[in-house]
């Protein structure tokens, strides 16, 4: 369960940053920024690393999380960083963050509470 603990505070930790990182930034401002587009795809990759190292039995009890796509996506960004599709990224980021997060947290207060 530590390992788990770790690893959701990173994902936690990761949209921290990525929230952070692009503020009131629009899609297209997010495109032109290569530094912050760098940085954002960084953490949205480190958020896939993070999940693919969580139990089995922890993805099989929050199976509505789409895990298998999570780390898909860091395989993506990792593995075809030249082939980035910048419209899925912002889909991620405004759209796949807010409900991962409050999952995230669901998780830690239940394995904080010993369930």
């Amino acid at each position: 369960m530590k390992s788990n603990l770790l690893h959701l505070d990173s994902i936690l930790e990761c949209i921290d940053h990525v929230r952070k990182y692009i503020g009131n930034m629009t899609a297209e401002e997010l495109r032109l920024n290569e530094a912050v587009r760098d940085a954002v795809i960084f953490r949205v990759a480190l958020i896939g690393e993070a999940a693919s190292h969580l139990s089995d039995d922890l993805k099989d009890k929050y199976s509505h999380i789409p895990w298998s796509d999570i780390v898909g996506m860091r395989n993506i960004l990792i593995h075809d960083y030249e082939g980035i599709d910048d419209v899925r990224v912002w889909d991620v980021i405004t759209e796949h963050l807010g409900p991962l997060k409050e999952a995230a947290e669901n998780m830690i207060k239940e394995i904080d509470q010993g369930n």
